[in-house]
């Protein structure tokens, strides 16, 4: 009887062990595990700190809703986070652009596009927003989620349109004006001339003109060098007077002006 209970308390005892030992394992794996929920949680917070100060306009999509917006998303949109929270992101596309904006980003997720993409927002209060884009996949809550990066370019597409209607009405002037006008790279290689410099050295149009590759036929090379050499050193000729071939072989006196 003695020895069956020196056996039975060296069975506890070593059950006893066994059991300190399990709950030692389980205590370290409990510990790493909060240790990573807090790594985690300190990691969302800093991400979240940062999304939100971010210049950029910054979501999360997952399962066809908004899953995080940050203030500056909020901002250029015009709805509050409730309101976003409920909303798809198409929403907020311009319907004759969504289509495109899907294909777009459904090719950039895959790899397949690198350059971000433009399309037309629509405000809460109606307004439209030109918006560059960028889209990436992600893990979000143990799922995936896209996560996006929007930038307000109406600005920078107003400014474009403003420019593009002052090159135009320049140009409308330029092509229009009586006096001939050209522009060249620095290599001497023709980029335009109007209708007036054309008719000057007997040329049917600007294109004709501009195969021939010359812009004028100097009479004599050595106003072709005093011209390039002043243009060269100045940087600028004032009515520099010279004879002309022109595209018959007649010979023209003209005044040329040039500016690099």
């Amino acid at each position: 009887l003695g020895v069956a209970i020196n056996v039975m308390v060296e069975t506890l005892e070593k059950s006893s062990d066994l059991l300190k030992r399990k709950n030692q394992q389980l205590d370290a794996h409990n510990e790493e595990l909060r240790n990573e929920v807090e790594a985690r949680q300190r990691a969302e917070e800093l991400y979240r700190t940062l999304a939100e100060s971010s210049p950029v306009g910054i979501y999360i999509y997952q399962d066809g809703k908004f899953r995080f917006v940050n203030a500056e998303f909020r901002k250029h949109n015009g709805y509050s986070e409730d309101e976003l929270m409920n909303m798809a992101p198409y929403q907020l596309v311009h319907p004759e652009d969504r289509q495109q904006v899907r294909e777009n980003a459904i090719q950039m997720v895959k790899g397949n596009r690198l350059t971000p993409y433009e399309f037309r927002s629509i405000s809460k209060s109606g307004e439209m927003i030109w918006a560059m884009e960028t889209v990436t996949s992600i893990h979000y809550n143990g799922k995936r989620a896209t996560l996006g990066n929007f930038m307000n370019i109406t600005e920078r597409k107003r400014a474009e349109a403003a420019l593009q209607e002052s090159e135009e009405k320049y140009r409308s002037l330029v092509d229009n004006s009586l006096a001939g006008v050209y522009r060249t790279n620095l290599t001497g290689e023709i980029l335009y001339v109007n209708r007036a410099l054309a008719g000057i050295f007997g040329f049917d149009s600007p294109e004709e003109m501009m195969a021939g590759g010359v812009l004028a036929r100097y009479k004599n090379l050595s106003d072709r060098a005093t011209f390039i050499e002043e243009l060269t050193e100045k940087g600028e000729v004032n009515n520099f007077e010279f004879q002309a071939i022109t595209k018959s072989g007649g010979i023209r006196t003209v005044i040329m002006n040039a500016v690099i």
